[in-house]
């Protein structure tokens, strides 16, 4: 499975000998991996045999073995950018996001419910804070969950941002234990994403191990 798995940086594309992926509900997904050779520190994007995840590598060492480890995150790696203060009158939500995010140097995502981006603002004050804290901030007057997409842009809604691809192979089920909310996948790419329903259960959380095969680990509410 590994070998389905690339990552392209500085123009160079390589696989991916083995990672772990984290996508939340909330906030920037995160992927650890490891390669033969050094990821240069910057735009990336990995691979998983059926789309591409934007991302920035923020670290990349040597390892044993004479290999490398990295993390990525994504988007533009800028969510614990630093932002000045701000303010804003007689505005919306989407306008204030779309400047903040512009601010701190990351893409807002065209996929935004449009009723969150309509929720009117009178006032609106930036604090001096993370651009991440300021994202938050937006999405708790829409009473939204915000993430990092696999396009890299920043999304403030509920649910899945897109319908569930008709053309992904469904994950092979493997294991369940509802008591902790916890549901075992074999799937062929990192196509299970928080706001997808398995078994009538919305999906929070989602934790993938690469090997020499792919499993997810989906985190839903417990029974």
């Amino acid at each position: 499975m590994s070998e389905a798995v690339t990552v392209t940086s500085a123009g160079q594309s390589q696989y991916v000998l083995s990672g772990t992926m984290s996508i939340p509900r909330i906030g920037a997904w995160v992927i650890d991996v490891t390669t033969r050779e050094q990821l240069a520190s910057g735009a990336v994007a990995i691979n998983d045999g059926e789309r591409d995840w934007q991302g920035f590598c923020t670290k990349s060492t040597g390892g044993v073995s004479a290999v490398f480890t990295a993390r990525i995150v994504g988007g533009s790696g800028n969510l614990t950018a630093e932002l000045g203060p701000a303010h804003w009158q007689s505005t919306t939500l989407g306008a204030v996001l779309a400047s903040t995010l512009t601010d701190g140097g990351e893409r807002l995502s065209g996929l935004i419910q449009p009723a969150v981006q309509a929720v009117p603002l009178p006032f609106w004050t930036r604090t001096t804070g993370t651009l991440g804290a300021a994202v938050a901030a937006l999405a708790g007057v829409a009473g939204s969950d915000w993430r990092v997409l696999q396009d890299g842009s920043v999304w403030l809604g509920t649910g899945r941002p897109t319908p569930a691809n008709p053309f992904d192979a469904e994950p092979l089920l493997i294991d369940t234990d509802l008591a902790v909310g916890l549901i075992v996948l074999s799937p062929e790419s990192f196509s299970t994403i928080p706001g997808d329903l398995i078994s009538g259960l919305e999906v929070q959380s989602v934790r993938y191990e690469l090997n020499s095969t792919l499993r997810a680990w989906a985190y839903v509410e417990p029974a």
